[in-house]
């Protein structure tokens, strides 16, 4: 795979930009960025590829998880090796999440365990041939590929070594729902759109404290303009939600503006407005997410491109298949061996 593959997202977003938007998520205290993969399911195709990797390993392993994100995967790690034989673990992330790994954890492998926040994957902090298996979730489609393969070649065991990946396709359900996403985001964000209606309704929210503030309200015109175009908003997510088989960004939203509002009138204006930068900060950093998701995701052309690109590298036994889950393609699976 050429780092032509994935211009788009890097131009998009710098590195500094980039880790904010996910530590942000990540503090939102969500376990994953993809749910809908079935690691909660031991019998699920994802669950049963990282078996397969985990389960042969002991306590003389070194693992490196690309973007691990918050450590969410030491359960799954946990879970197919055990406390005694769990491996030593480093975790490299953009985002800094602290300790939160350790909710994650199976107990009495705390001292095995490391999460370094704030790095790049062009730049690992890790000696030269000292992992065993290296593993990415979703994460090694958004890098620098030639330069992160330099450096996973450096870090691997000279021999004995394997690589084990999930990465997103684009013709996923993951990508799918995220292109939906997408558009369900930008109508939200628009100038138009409905967060910037809920905008304009506040200062009137805040006002309607009383009977006779609301009758008033009622007989200015341009209060009565203000929530006529609010009103025109909410009627078009709602019609958006029905057409959609992944309406839940808009559901939200609609809940958010209902919340932002009634926080209004009953807090006053300067919280509501505190409230809802908030919630449209949220929706600009999903706007980000999303679209580097289906700008980085692989199609199995880029797919077969890489694993030549493997195979000169010196890597071999590679092997890939689709991940589903509950009948939807949800990426691809790597595995190869040096």
């Amino acid at each position: 795979m050429t780092s032509e593959t994935h211009t788009a997202a890097e131009n998009s977003l710098s590195s500094a930009e980039r880790a904010g938007i996910w530590n942000r998520y990540w503090n939102r205290g969500v376990p994953w960025s993809c749910a809908d993969l079935g690691l909660d399911n031991p019998q699920s195709d994802a669950s049963v590829f990282w078996r397969n990797l985990l389960s042969p390993l002991n306590e003389s392993d070194h693992i490196l998880e690309l973007g691990a994100g918050n450590g969410s995967f030491l359960s799954v790690i946990g879970r197919e090796c055990g406390a005694e034989e769990h491996p030593s673990y480093t975790g490299v992330d953009l985002s800094d999440n602290g300790d939160t790994w350790r909710r994650w954890a199976t107990p009495g492998t705390e001292h095995r365990i490391r999460l370094l926040g704030g790095v790049n994957a062009e730049e690992l902090p890790l000696d030269d041939h000292s992992v065993s298996l290296l593993i990415s979730q979703f994460c090694f489609e958004y890098t620098d590929t030639t330069k992160v393969l330099q450096d996973i070649r450096r870090v691997l065991y000279s021999s004995g070594a394997a690589v084990g990946m999930i990465i997103h396709a684009d013709t996923s359900r993951v990508t799918s729902v995220a292109r939906n996403d997408l558009s369900h985001v930008r109508m939200l964000l628009a100038d138009d759109g409905l967060f910037r209606a809920t905008a304009a309704m506040l200062p009137y929210a805040a006002q309607a404290t009383s009977p006779e503030a609301k009758a008033a309200l009622k007989d200015d015109p341009e209060a009565e303009a203000v929530r006529a175009h609010f009103n025109a908003c909410q009627q078009a997510v709602a019609a958006a939600i029905e057409a959609s088989d992944a309406p839940q960004t808009l559901m939200d939203a609609s809940r958010a503006a209902h919340i932002v509002l009634v926080t209004a009138s009953q807090q006053g204006l300067a919280q509501a407005e505190d409230q809802l930068q908030g919630v449209t900060g949220m929706y600009q950093d999903e706007l980000q997410r999303l679209d580097e998701l289906v700008a980085c995701a692989w199609s199995e052309e880029q797919l077969k491109v890489f694993c030549t690109t493997l195979e000169a590298s010196g890597f071999s036994d590679i092997t890939t298949a689709s991940i589903s889950n509950r009948d939807y393609l949800m990426g691809w699976s790597l595995t190869a061996r040096r």
